[in-house]
Protein backbone atom coordinates (compact mmCIF):
# COMPACT_ATOMS: atom_id res chain seq x y z
CA UNK A 1 0.00 0.00 0.00
CA UNK A 2 2.52 2.44 1.05
CA UNK A 3 4.48 1.72 -2.17
CA UNK A 4 0.74 2.46 -3.97
CA UNK A 5 1.09 5.55 -2.34
CA UNK A 6 4.15 6.62 -3.03
CA UNK A 7 4.22 6.03 -6.85
CA UNK A 8 0.90 8.14 -7.33
CA UNK A 9 2.55 11.60 -5.22
CA UNK A 10 5.70 11.02 -7.15
CA UNK A 11 2.98 10.69 -10.30
CA UNK A 12 1.55 13.51 -9.84
CA UNK A 13 4.25 15.53 -9.12
CA UNK A 14 5.59 14.91 -12.32
CA UNK A 15 2.41 15.52 -13.84
CA UNK A 16 2.30 19.25 -12.06
CA UNK A 17 5.98 20.12 -12.81
CA UNK A 18 5.16 19.20 -16.49
CA UNK A 19 2.21 21.22 -16.88
CA UNK A 20 3.84 24.52 -14.51
CA UNK A 21 6.94 24.06 -17.61
CA UNK A 22 4.38 23.89 -20.24
CA UNK A 23 2.48 26.45 -19.19
CA UNK A 24 5.54 28.47 -18.57
CA UNK A 25 6.98 28.08 -22.34
CA UNK A 26 3.52 29.21 -23.33
CA UNK A 27 2.03 32.04 -21.56
CA UNK A 28 4.50 34.74 -22.40
CA UNK A 29 4.33 33.24 -26.42
CA UNK A 30 0.46 34.10 -26.22
CA UNK A 31 0.35 37.12 -24.14
CA UNK A 32 2.88 38.33 -27.02
CA UNK A 33 1.10 36.92 -30.16
CA UNK A 34 -2.80 38.09 -28.88
CA UNK A 35 -1.98 41.06 -27.36
CA UNK A 36 -3.64 43.34 -24.33
CA UNK A 37 -6.93 43.54 -25.71
CA UNK A 38 -7.55 39.44 -27.26
CA UNK A 39 -5.80 38.08 -24.23
CA UNK A 40 -8.13 39.95 -21.86
CA UNK A 41 -11.56 39.35 -24.04
CA UNK A 42 -9.98 35.76 -23.43
CA UNK A 43 -9.33 35.65 -19.48
CA UNK A 44 -12.44 37.64 -18.96
CA UNK A 45 -14.35 34.74 -20.63
CA UNK A 46 -12.54 31.89 -19.73
CA UNK A 47 -13.51 33.47 -15.87
CA UNK A 48 -17.07 33.51 -16.95
CA UNK A 49 -17.25 30.24 -17.77
CA UNK A 50 -15.43 28.39 -15.50
CA UNK A 51 -17.80 29.82 -12.59
CA UNK A 52 -20.60 28.18 -14.22
CA UNK A 53 -18.16 25.04 -14.76
CA UNK A 54 -18.02 25.07 -10.95
CA UNK A 55 -21.42 25.44 -10.24
CA UNK A 56 -21.99 22.27 -13.12
CA UNK A 57 -19.93 20.71 -10.70
CA UNK A 58 -21.62 21.66 -7.14
CA UNK A 59 -19.44 18.49 -5.36
CA UNK A 60 -20.14 16.03 -7.68
CA UNK A 61 -16.88 14.68 -8.70
CA UNK A 62 -15.52 14.12 -4.78
CA UNK A 63 -19.00 12.82 -4.06
CA UNK A 64 -18.76 9.97 -6.35
CA UNK A 65 -15.06 9.70 -5.80
CA UNK A 66 -15.77 8.60 -2.32
CA UNK A 67 -18.88 6.39 -2.78
CA UNK A 68 -17.22 4.59 -5.93
CA UNK A 69 -14.61 3.85 -3.34
CA UNK A 70 -16.98 2.59 -0.90
CA UNK A 71 -18.18 -0.47 -3.39
CA UNK A 72 -14.71 -0.95 -5.52
CA UNK A 73 -15.31 -4.59 -5.42
CA UNK A 74 -18.62 -4.86 -6.39
CA UNK A 75 -18.94 -4.75 -10.21
CA UNK A 76 -22.78 -4.30 -10.10
CA UNK A 77 -22.56 -1.40 -7.39
CA UNK A 78 -19.80 0.48 -9.12
CA UNK A 79 -21.85 0.04 -13.02
CA UNK A 80 -25.24 1.65 -10.75
CA UNK A 81 -22.95 4.40 -9.20
CA UNK A 82 -21.70 5.41 -12.48
CA UNK A 83 -24.82 5.65 -14.29
CA UNK A 84 -26.43 7.53 -11.18
CA UNK A 85 -23.33 9.88 -11.44
CA UNK A 86 -23.48 10.30 -14.79
CA UNK A 87 -27.53 11.38 -14.70
CA UNK A 88 -26.98 13.81 -11.62
CA UNK A 89 -23.77 15.51 -13.16
CA UNK A 90 -25.67 15.64 -16.70
CA UNK A 91 -28.27 17.12 -15.21
CA UNK A 92 -26.35 20.07 -12.76
CA UNK A 93 -24.82 20.50 -16.18
CA UNK A 94 -27.39 21.38 -18.07
CA UNK A 95 -29.03 23.82 -15.58
CA UNK A 96 -25.68 25.31 -15.27
CA UNK A 97 -25.62 26.29 -19.15
CA UNK A 98 -28.86 27.17 -19.13
CA UNK A 99 -28.28 29.68 -16.40
CA UNK A 100 -25.34 30.88 -18.17
CA UNK A 101 -26.97 31.22 -21.22
CA UNK A 102 -29.38 33.23 -19.90
CA UNK A 103 -27.22 35.38 -17.97
CA UNK A 104 -25.34 35.78 -21.25
CA UNK A 105 -27.97 36.65 -23.62
CA UNK A 106 -29.51 39.03 -21.02
CA UNK A 107 -26.44 41.70 -20.76
CA UNK A 108 -26.35 43.90 -23.94
CA UNK A 109 -22.73 44.30 -23.35
CA UNK A 110 -21.74 40.83 -23.78
CA UNK A 111 -23.26 40.45 -27.34
CA UNK A 112 -20.70 41.65 -29.40
CA UNK A 113 -19.68 38.83 -31.93
CA UNK A 114 -15.72 38.54 -30.40
CA UNK A 115 -17.17 37.70 -26.95
CA UNK A 116 -19.64 35.22 -28.50
CA UNK A 117 -17.49 33.33 -30.33
CA UNK A 118 -15.24 33.12 -27.31
CA UNK A 119 -18.12 32.38 -24.96
CA UNK A 120 -19.63 29.78 -27.27
CA UNK A 121 -16.13 28.01 -27.86
CA UNK A 122 -15.11 27.90 -24.46
CA UNK A 123 -18.85 26.44 -23.63
CA UNK A 124 -17.53 23.01 -24.65
CA UNK A 125 -15.95 22.30 -21.30
CA UNK A 126 -19.13 21.78 -20.17
CA UNK A 127 -18.91 18.31 -21.85
CA UNK A 128 -15.47 17.51 -19.62
CA UNK A 129 -18.60 17.43 -17.09
CA UNK A 130 -20.49 15.12 -17.99
CA UNK A 131 -18.60 12.75 -20.47
CA UNK A 132 -14.93 12.93 -18.52
CA UNK A 133 -15.56 10.51 -16.02
CA UNK A 134 -12.07 11.83 -14.36
CA UNK A 135 -13.94 11.31 -10.91
CA UNK A 136 -13.78 7.39 -11.95
CA UNK A 137 -10.11 7.32 -12.91
CA UNK A 138 -9.45 9.18 -9.52
CA UNK A 139 -11.26 6.33 -7.60
CA UNK A 140 -9.53 3.33 -8.77
CA UNK A 141 -6.01 5.63 -8.74
CA UNK A 142 -5.73 5.78 -12.02
CA UNK A 143 -2.96 8.43 -11.57
CA UNK A 144 -0.03 6.70 -13.66
CA UNK A 145 -2.52 6.99 -16.68
CA UNK A 146 -4.28 10.54 -15.86
CA UNK A 147 -0.61 11.97 -15.77
CA UNK A 148 0.89 10.72 -19.05
CA UNK A 149 -2.60 11.33 -20.72
CA UNK A 150 -2.68 15.21 -19.31
CA UNK A 151 1.01 15.71 -20.08
CA UNK A 152 0.47 14.33 -23.89
CA UNK A 153 -2.39 15.86 -24.93
CA UNK A 154 -0.99 19.30 -23.04
CA UNK A 155 2.06 18.91 -25.26
CA UNK A 156 -0.01 18.45 -28.22
CA UNK A 157 -1.95 21.53 -27.63
CA UNK A 158 0.89 23.61 -27.06
CA UNK A 159 2.47 22.35 -29.99
CA UNK A 160 -0.59 23.20 -31.94
CA UNK A 161 -0.69 26.90 -30.61
CA UNK A 162 2.89 27.59 -31.57
CA UNK A 163 2.35 26.39 -34.91
CA UNK A 164 -0.81 27.95 -35.94
CA UNK A 165 -1.49 31.15 -33.45
CA UNK A 166 -0.09 34.24 -34.92
CA UNK A 167 -1.94 37.26 -34.40
CA UNK A 168 -4.35 38.87 -32.53
CA UNK A 169 -6.98 37.80 -34.29
CA UNK A 170 -6.05 34.39 -34.10
CA UNK A 171 -7.96 34.38 -30.74
CA UNK A 172 -11.02 32.00 -31.74
CA UNK A 173 -8.73 29.68 -33.20
CA UNK A 174 -6.37 29.87 -29.75
CA UNK A 175 -9.75 29.43 -27.40
CA UNK A 176 -10.53 26.46 -29.44
CA UNK A 177 -7.16 24.89 -29.00
CA UNK A 178 -7.53 25.51 -25.76
CA UNK A 179 -11.07 23.96 -25.33
CA UNK A 180 -8.79 21.15 -27.66
CA UNK A 181 -7.58 20.13 -24.65
CA UNK A 182 -10.80 19.07 -22.94
CA UNK A 183 -12.05 17.43 -25.84
CA UNK A 184 -9.04 14.97 -25.99
CA UNK A 185 -8.97 14.27 -22.39
CA UNK A 186 -12.81 13.00 -22.81
CA UNK A 187 -11.97 10.99 -25.84
CA UNK A 188 -8.98 9.20 -24.28
CA UNK A 189 -11.11 8.81 -20.91
CA UNK A 190 -14.49 7.62 -23.05
CA UNK A 191 -11.66 5.35 -24.81
CA UNK A 192 -9.77 4.13 -21.91
CA UNK A 193 -13.18 3.71 -20.02
CA UNK A 194 -14.10 0.29 -20.59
Amino acid sequence: MHETVRNNVIVNIIRTLTMTVLSFVTFPYVCRVLGDSSFGLYNWATSFVYYFLVLARISVPNIAVREIVKVKNDQTKISQKIHEFFIIQAITTALSFGLMCAIFFSVKSFNTVDTKSVVFILSLNFLSGVLSFEWLFTAFEKHTYMAVRSIVVASIVDILIFAFVKYPSDLPLYTFLCVLTTILTVISNLVYLP
